[in-house]
């Protein structure tokens, strides 16, 4: 006896769509951060106003506290938010100095007689004292 399988279709005849990979969207939390309850990263996203991989840049940096608890996803309580978002924090981090550049090059050129101080054994190949 022979067996033939038949490739079931989908009941609608769309093709099915392809599911999403991984990505939080920001939504609203629904109720009250005065009532007791679990925020999630999509919360946050909402509460902060950036997009997900700010957050996980955030979250490593320690600029976001941890979560309470996994269920497997990572949740925090509403209190923790509340805490967190009562103290004013700056979420960024410290700016990067730029680098300046000084108003004129004799200003950052090094002298030969200080160059020949540092350097002692530059003084016979160039035949001058570093008086």
């Amino acid at each position: 006896m022979a067996l033939h399988f038949i490739k079931a279709s989908a009941s609608n005849g769309n093709p099915p769509t392809k599911k999403k990979q991984g990505h939080v969207e920001p939504e609203p939390l629904e109720i009250s951060l005065d009532q007791p309850g679990r925020v999630r990263i999509k919360h946050w996203l909402a509460f902060l106003g950036i997009r997900h991989p700010t957050f996980y840049t955030k979250r490593w940096q320690s600029l976001i506290p941890p979560p309470d608890g996994h269920d497997p996803r990572p949740y925090w309580r509403t209190e923790t938010v509340k805490a967190f978002l009562a103290i004013d924090h700056h979420l960024q981090p410290p700016p990067k100095r730029k680098k300046t550049r000084s108003s004129s090059s004799n200003e950052a050129a090094i002298g030969l007689s200080d160059l020949l101080a540092t350097f002692p054994h530059l003084r016979e190949q160039y035949g001058t004292s570093a008086e």
